[in-house]
């Protein structure tokens, strides 16, 4: 689920990061902040007010004469709910993220290359995506570290199967059984293990930067 919700951050928020650059809209511009701004377990509510069986979505369609038997998005052992939640809160933030380098490029070289006779699909692929790449893998490397091991999502818009490594080392600490302590331990061992090692690629990544900035 971590990989999928970090994947269709990326895209959806290449898509939105796009948008943002290319209009000025007021309207645009305060939505795609909106997101960020509410915490998880807010954002949470929101989507469950929204999307839950008989929720405000099922409403709006008996509202217009289309029968549904109870929509059944959220608590699915896929996981879609909590796919759904990361989305609505990483893409703005990738999209924010990368809007800087992406408008500057934009700006800078797109009409240029496009003067120079290059296609849509060589500006994106020679000139766009090597210039952004660097950005966007450290914000997807920040979203699949946080989406990776995020506890709010997983527990208040579950059940997937198997639980998330959050979920099941909350459930695993709160048993009365004392030997589960030890597992809870090791799971929170392994978490932060794979946490140092994201961690250390955004170090390497955000120096290499640096490096390639200083010497161009």
């Amino acid at each position: 689920m971590a990989f999928v919700s970090t994947a269709l951050c990326v895209l959806l928020g290449l898509v939105l990061a796009y948008l943002l650059c290319r209009t000025r809209s007021s309207v645009l511009q305060t939505l795609s902040r909106l997101p960020i701004v509410l915490s998880y377990i807010a954002a949470g509510l929101l989507l469950y007010t929204t999307l839950s069986d008989h929720g405000l979505l099922y409403h709006l369609l008996t509202l217009f004469g289309i029968e549904t038997d109870g929509l059944n998005i959220l608590f699915q052992p896929s996981g879609v709910g909590v796919i759904i939640l990361n989305c609505f809160k990483g893409v703005p933030f990738f999209a924010l993220s990368i809007t800087p380098v992406l408008s500057r490029v934009l700006n800078r070289y797109s009409a240029a290359a496009m003067n120079l006779g290059a296609s849509k699909r060589q500006i994106g692929l020679r000139i766009i995506f090597p210039m952004i790449r660097r950005s966007a893998f450290t914000s997807a490397l920040v979203l699949f570290n946080y989406q990776m091991f995020a506890f709010e999502s997983f527990y208040y818009l579950g059940s997937s199967t198997p639980v998330s490594l959050g979920v099941f080392a909350y459930q695993s600490y709160q048993t009365s059984d004392l030997r589960n302590r030890a597992v809870c331990m090791a799971i929170n061992s392994i978490m932060i293990g794979i946490s140092l090692v994201t961690s250390l690629m955004y170090v390497y990544a955000m120096r290499k930067d640096t490096v390639t900035s200083h010497a161009s």
